[in-house]
């Protein structure tokens, strides 16, 4: 009886990943199983004044911390907050950084370019959480009616909100996010500090009436990610196009079932390891529960790498492997494949949201317990209630946690 009911939730756990990838809405688990039961949904209804105008507000920010991975988790937190406020959440673009030697012209900073939120997920999944719309769609819109280029006012929290200095569009990403909008400040408007962990505080601090549009100088989210908040992840859901690419990558390219990498082997992030090396806490290493970070946690070697991957792909039986890394993966590809003779090893060359979706498709998966893009791939895989294993660690933390 135990192994028929260990077979049952196995094959609920494929079948929910399987919904997953092709982005069939809010995904479901196993009946009966109250761990599953999806996260309550906010206030859902398009309320607007008969003008196209929502009367409780807009909420609008630059996801100005770190790439991909933070982006999203920002956007996590954001999605809580504007609920919380109940006001309408303005889904900016993500921001990519230009390659060496790009700058602005007669600024000098460093140059960005901005990949629509509708060119990546869709936008009626997460309206499925709380009222949302992509910036672009606001700025040709609402914003035309409540938000004139006379009243735009930067928010930002502060221990002294009445001496508040928003750095407004200094620095980069800052200025050329907000000049590839045309949008300029003309104040800056402290909000107290304690309200960005406070809803009933930053509601009494931002009502509507006075504040239409309230766009914050960064995320108002915490980093890494809050556990409550993690569940929303279910709501940021690849665009068909997205997903049939995948799809075509996995047909084309590999084999099932398959083994997910995502190996951080950088020299940047090395470096960053050796910041984090001994903190009990350092960027997301809660994900996998580890007590304290580690280097072989945060930037194991190419050996131990190969080590744990062919393990895994002994135990999940994987006919192929899948590798997305951040540097060079030749000498891993080549230690592996020592260890896994007559299994291809496919190495990335897809962009990093292909990766990702990659690396949620995969039937086992291993990570990097610190990395903000391994945390998308986790969530990911807890709520389709897919495995995952990290670097370094040897006992996994339940999915949820």
């Amino acid at each position: 009886l135990r192994s028929m009911t260990a077979a049952l939730r196995a094959v609920c756990a494929l079948l929910a990943l399987a919904a997953h990838v092709r982005g069939n809405g809010v995904l479901a688990g196993c009946p009966g199983d109250p761990a599953l039961q999806a996260v309550s949904e906010g206030s859902l209804t398009n309320v607007t004044d008969g003008s196209g105008v929502d009367p409780a507000g807009y909420l609008l920010y630059c996801p100005c911390m770190g790439r991909f991975g933070n982006q999203l988790a920002h956007l996590l937190g954001a999605m809580h907050f504007a609920q919380a406020l109940n006001r309408t959440l303005v889904v900016p673009p993500f921001i990519e950084y230009g390659g060496a030697g790009t700058r602005v012209p007669k600024t000098g900073l460093p140059g960005i370019s901005l990949v629509p939120y509708t060119e990546l997920f869709e936008i009626s999944a997460l309206s499925r959480f709380h009222r949302a719309m992509p910036m672009a769609d606001f700025l040709r819109g609402p914003a035309q009616t409540v938000w004139p280029p006379s009243a735009r006012a930067m928010f930002c929290f502060s221990t002294d909100p009445a001496r508040a200095d928003c750095r407004t569009k200094r620095g980069s990403p800052f200025g050329p996010f907000w000049d590839q909008h045309a949008v300029d400040f003309v104040r800056d408007i402290g909000v107290p500090i304690h309200a960005m962990s406070d809803p009933a505080a930053a509601a009494a601090a931002l009502p509507a009436h006075a504040y239409p549009v309230v766009a914050f100088h960064g995320a108002p989210a915490s980093f890494p990610v809050r556990a409550a908040h993690r569940s929303a992840q279910q709501y940021v859901v690849w665009s068909p196009a997205r997903r049939a690419a995948a799809e075509d990558f996995i047909a084309s390219r590999l084999t099932r079932p398959f083994v997910g990498v995502h190996a951080r082997i950088g020299s940047d992030w090395q470096a960053a390891c050796q910041t984090g090396d001994g903190l009990p806490e350092f960027m997301e290493s809660r994900q996998c529960g580890a007590e304290r970070v580690t280097a072989a946690i945060c930037y194991p070697g190419v050996p131990t790498m190969a080590a744990q991957i062919a393990a895994l792909a002994a135990a999940s039986a994987a006919r192929s492997v899948f590798i997305a890394s951040d540097a060079d993966t030749h000498s891993l590809v080549e230690a592996i494949s020592t260890l896994l003779p007559g299994i291809p090893v496919v190495r990335s060359d897809e962009t990093v949201y292909a990766d990702v979706l990659l690396l949620t498709a995969a039937d086992a998966f291993i990570g990097n317990c610190v990395s903000s893009l391994t945390a998308i791939v986790k969530r990911s895989r807890d709520i389709a209630r897919a495995p995952s294993e990290f670097f370094g660690i040897t006992t996994m933390p339940s999915a949820h946690t």
